[in-house]
């Protein structure tokens, strides 16, 4: 802490004290510090981008100091629930500390089930001639996609869900921006399910602005894919998805969710907004969360 403190005024001296106190993934850092580097001349000269990377940078500094769980895991990963035990936490407190969003957080969608927290919307309708997003998991409830298409004129929204089988209504409103696959996503590809490499490539597409998962328990094996199939660099921005807990073991819960946070953060993946599911029918059983992918070029043309 002291030595981030005598860096201040430096951003060399900062980003070399951070080297020194991230151990772990050191291949990763190095990419997210070249990233932070205003000074690089991939990066663009201009006065938002480079406000940019300085707050993506005092939030990935903050996060790195924050994000010891040792103090929750030494009470035992296995004593960690989904209801508070003597000591007060809960697995879902194994998702601090939180990423600072850079820009205004907003949520898209209705109350309650639905909605999902996005990250400087404003700034990717603004900032970017087109965006995409890539939305798995509908049955019907489109708050959020309607949202994305009502407050913008060039998002492209594709959804995904092989379980329905009439398109929802908001296709028709926007017959040029958004469209219904009867797909669903998987780590292998089969009759009616995809991975999301092939998904892109069968649509053209290199990259996604909001990447949402909604796939009920079937996002431990799908990111893990994700992960795999890009090792360089996940192909979003932001990953806004629901954790379903149901369907694993009490006693596992706690290592299951530590290893899969661990997994997306070395992946560049950092939370910035997190809400408990308490309309699901177990409730508490199910977390909202999303992420800020560090290693992307966020919001820029």
């Amino acid at each position: 802490m002291k030595a981030v403190m005598a860096c201040r005024q430096s951003r060399r001296c900062l980003m070399s004290t951070f080297i020194n106190e991230w151990q772990n993934n050191k291949e990763t850092l190095q990419r997210i510090i070249v990233m932070f580097d205003t000074g690089q001349p991939h990066l663009e000269r201009n006065n938002i981008y480079e406000n940019l990377q300085n707050r993506l940078h005092a939030s990935e500094v903050t996060w790195q100091r924050g994000k010891n769980r040792s103090k929750i895991t030494e009470f035992g990963i296995q004593k960690l629930s989904l209801k508070p035990a003597a000591f007060g936490l809960t697995v879902w407190d194994l998702a601090t500390p939180i990423f600072t969003c850079p820009f205004a957080l907003e949520r898209l969608g209705k109350i309650g089930d639905g909605g999902k927290w996005v990250c400087g919307f404003e700034e990717i309708v603004s900032q970017k001639p087109s965006c995409l997003v890539y939305s798995f998991g509908i049955q019907m409830e489109t708050s959020f996609e309607t949202d994305i298409l009502d407050l913008s004129t060039n998002c492209t929204v594709r959804m995904f869900d092989h379980t329905i089988k009439v398109p929802p209504t908001v296709i028709a409103d926007y017959p040029r921006r958004a469209y219904w696959h009867p797909l669903g996503i998987s780590s292998q590809d089969s009759e009616s399910l995809r991975s999301l490499k092939s998904l892109m490539q069968a649509h053209g597409d290199t990259f996604i602005d909001i990447l949402k998962l909604d796939i009920e328990g079937s996002e431990f094996a799908v990111l893990a894919n994700i992960i795999q199939d890009f090792p360089r660099r996940l192909p979003f921005s932001q990953l806004l998805v629901e954790i379903h807990l149901d369907s694993i073991s009490e006693e596992e819960r706690g290592a299951y969710f530590l290893s899969f946070l661990q997994n997306v953060e070395a992946a560049g993946l950092r939370k910035f907004f997190s809400e408990i599911n308490f309309i699901s029918p177990k409730p508490s059983v199910y977390s909202e969360f999303s992420f800020i992918n560090v290693l992307a070029e966020l919001f820029k043309s």
